[in-house]
């Protein structure tokens, strides 16, 4: 928010009592609130952007880690160094060691 100190009004919006403000400083005030406004508006829109590029990947991770972490947290509590892996028909088709989570960076 610009103060409107041709109206006798401060930065916080309230009138500004005992205290004389200088009636050169609204414009001044005017223009470096544009200058501003026309400064941060395409910082913000590419701050924006970058942030939509570069910060997508870690959604798609979101799977991955649940089941890393999960898994290391279940072998903790019971004590294990393994935990099979099933399929979608529960076929066994595989095994995760507490070493290949460690590998990955997950434990």
């Amino acid at each position: 928010m610009v103060p409107d100190l041709e109206h006798g009004r401060g930065p916080s919006g309230n009138r500004e009592r005992n205290r004389d403000i200088n009636p050169l400083m609204a414009p001044l005030f005017r223009d470096v609130a544009q200058v501003l406004d026309t400064v941060c508006q395409p910082i913000a829109r590419a701050l924006r952007q970058y942030n939509a590029l570069h910060s997508g990947f870690l959604a798609t991770l979101h799977g991955d880690l649940a089941f890393y972490l999960a898994a290391v947290r279940l072998m903790e509590q019971h004590g294990i160094m393994a935990l099979p892996v099933l399929d979608g028909g529960r076929k066994l088709v595989g095994m995760v060691h507490l070493h290949d989570l460690m590998k990955a960076g997950a434990a």
